[in-house]
């Protein structure tokens, strides 16, 4: 198993034990220890060119100790070591709240052999050198996902596999469709829906082909349509039978089934509805990646959208400043935010709105400091994902 190890080098200004000898610290010798064959004899910084060579000796004796591993432990010796005249390593001492961590870096740094002596005046002297050396456990790597061919639910009622497609995206149209010709959601549409109307509704389904209610997702352009019918359109996913999947992506992965519908509202007292073709035309399942938040990656997808929420709870909680001039004027209130995380990671579009512009301003200046993320993606492709949340101000 390769280990994955960090260090940084630091001097001790004062030794840990006495000696009979003086003992000199790396800022007081004019050449510093060397191994055979060094590159370091006409480096520029002898400090670096030996701290690296220090770290490629280590990295390549040490082994993660077997107790930690299955305690998924991770640790920190400090060590300070003697280099002496003749190029010795003598006086190994270490620190460390893990004995096997300790044990093990002592082991590697002892080692250590072929070193030319530090160099004070033209002789040899012995020299005093400190690092921490830190046990991180390797990181597991980011699965690779395979986006296509896409994930197909296959309908008990179809024997042609090429058809699948077609007959679930009619399926889900005809439901949608029976829903908003009923006479009093007409009405509602010829009266709040001056424009096109947009119906959005996603599936998840499991290893055997349920659909995850839960997961289900339904929006509507328009708030007084959504709250007249969206609970009648709720009741499709549930309503839908179980798929055989082809294709089927791993478990951590979301393949998400979007079907897209627009209509013309309409124009007549009673007239009927006309659908147009929407933009996206369902295909089979989207492999959607949320934006990683510093601190959430190689997750799963639901542990990914868990971490992502909490770590934006912590940001907001860390840059929180309630702002003095709301604190004595009184003002508090709730105020929305909603922007942008986009194809770069970055976060744009920045709107709000609250009750105090004060409060606004604040609100806008904590999400300007959010952390760069990784992009959220369709299918591979990075998009730009919406985001909204509340910021309570509260006295």
């Amino acid at each position: 198993m390769k280990i994955i190890f960090t260090f940084i080098v630091f001097f001790s200004a004062q030794l840990a034990f006495s000696q009979e000898k003086k003992l000199y610290n790396p800022h007081e010798v004019d050449h510093f220890p060397r191994f055979e064959g060094s590159p370091c004899n006409g480096a520029t910084d002898q400090n670096i060119c030996f701290k690296n060579q220090v770290i490629q000796h280590v990295g390549e004796v040490v082994q993660y100790p077997e107790q930690a591993l299955l305690n998924k432990e991770e640790g920190v010796v400090y060590l300070q070591f003697e280099v002496d005249t003749i190029g010795a390593i003598k006086n190994i001492k270490a620190r460390s709240k893990n004995d096997d961590f300790k044990n093990e870096a002592v082991r590697a740094i002892g080692m250590l052999s072929h070193l030319k002596p530090a160099i004070k005046d033209g002789k040899s002297v012995s020299f005093v050198y400190g690092l921490p050396v830190h046990f991180i456990l390797p990181k597991p790597k980011t699965p690779q996902i395979e986006y296509f061919p896409r994930e197909l639910l296959i309908h008990p009622n179809v024997s042609d596999e090429t058809a699948a497609i077609e007959y679930l995206n009619g399926l889900i149209k005809n439901k949608v469709v029976a829903i908003l010709n009923q006479k009093s959601n007409l009405m509602a549409i010829r009266k709040h829906s001056k424009d096109t109307l947009s119906i959005r509704l996603s599936i998840q389904v499991n290893r055997e082909g349920h659909v995850q209610n839960k997961e289900s997702q339904i929006q509507i352009n328009s708030k007084k349509l959504s709250e007249k019918f969206r609970g009648q359109i709720s009741e499709i996913p549930p309503s839908l039978p179980q798929f055989k999947v082809l294709n089927r992506k791993a478990d951590t992965i979301a393949s998400v089934h979007y079907f897209n519908y627009l209509f013309l509202p309409p124009k007549e007292k009673y007239g009927i509805l006309v659908e147009i073709p929407a933009e996206e035309k369902y295909e089979g399942g989207t492999v959607w990646e949320i934006p990683i938040f510093p601190g959430c990656e190689n997750l799963s997808y639901k542990k990914a959208k868990q971490c992502f929420q909490l770590m934006m709870q912590d940001h907001i909680t860390r840059h929180f400043r309630y702002p003095v001039e709301a604190i004595r004027s009184g003002k508090s209130g709730r105020v929305n935010i909603i922007f942008e995380i986009t194809k770069e990671g970055g976060i744009d579009n920045i709107r709000t709105k609250g009750p105090h512009k004060v409060l606004e301003k604040e609100a806008i200046r904590i999400i300007q400091q959010l952390p760069k993320m990784i992009p959220g993606k369709n299918n591979g492709k990075p998009v730009v994902i919406p985001f909204s949340i509340p910021i309570t101000f509260k006295l």
